[in-house]
């Protein structure tokens, strides 16, 4: 895991788990896919579809664990994923841009 990534998954985690218990839980049950190649980028994913809740976090690790291309697609494309690869290409690269804005956005955000 990047630096970066350490330092926003432990930033989000303290804003979206304040207690210490729910904090180290939430730190827990990312463990195994911190392991996988680029561990810190699907914890991030996990923790963000979770948005705070415990047992969707624990889904998403879920999820990850079976495929993470699952879990980053709907954490970083959101957009992209409802509008389906049939959209129009107007579309999609509206979908893209907004995306990317909104990820950005959120990891920059306490």
């Amino acid at each position: 895991m990047t630096s970066e990534n350490r330092v926003v998954l432990h930033r989000k985690l303290a804003t979206l788990y304040p207690a210490d218990e729910a904090r180290a839980a939430a730190a827990k049950a990312l463990a195994p896919v911190l392991i996988i190649g680029e561990g810190g980028r699907i914890a991030l994913a996990c923790v963000k579809l979770a948005g705070g809740d415990f047992a969707r976090l624990e889904d998403c690790v879920r999820a990850a664990l079976s495929d993470y291309r699952d879990v980053l697609a709907w954490a970083e494309s959101p957009r992209q994923m409802r509008l389906g690869p049939g959209a129009p290409p107007v579309d999609q690269a509206q979908a893209r841009r907004a995306d990317a804005e909104e990820y950005a956005s959120w990891l920059q955000a306490p």
